[in-house]
């Protein structure tokens, strides 16, 4: 997450690095829900900031992966009501 987080900061008006950044996030949020879910608050921040910056679509697709993927996670909850407020 460090690295993707960072790619997000430094490249925020690159296309290509914020798909591959996001994609990354994607696939982890997918495959390893369990190990990715203590990471959701300060991706759901970045993702937040990110996209006020930038307006890329592939944020709000990782913004709505997020959501589904925790959707039914009460402890996530206040997070991803926080995402869409």
């Amino acid at each position: 997450w460090p690295v993707a987080r960072q790619c997000l900061e430094w490249h925020p008006g690159d296309s290509k690095v914020v798909e591959k950044s996001c994609r990354l996030l994607k696939h982890s949020m997918r495959c390893v829900p369990d190990h990715f879910k203590p990471l959701v608050p300060a991706v759901a921040t970045t993702l937040v900031a990110s996209f006020q910056s930038q307006q890329h679509s592939s944020f709000l697709y990782s913004a709505e992966i997020l959501a589904d993927t925790y959707a039914k996670d009460h402890e996530v909850e206040p997070v991803l009501k926080s995402l869409f407020h």
